[in-house]
């Protein structure tokens, strides 16, 4: 589910960032749920 993905790419992007997310993040956001739809959404390690 691309929701699902958008929130948890935004919950790593927090994390990783350490901080709060601005709108101008969303960008970035979307960008990462882009690619890995192609895959189907799989993490990699």
């Amino acid at each position: 589910d691309k929701r699902f993905a958008k929130a948890f790419a935004a919950h790593l992007l927090r994390f990783a960032l350490a901080r709060e997310l601005t709108p101008a993040d969303s960008l970035a956001i979307d960008r990462i749920v882009n690619r890995t739809e192609a895959e189907n959404y799989r993490l990699k390690s």
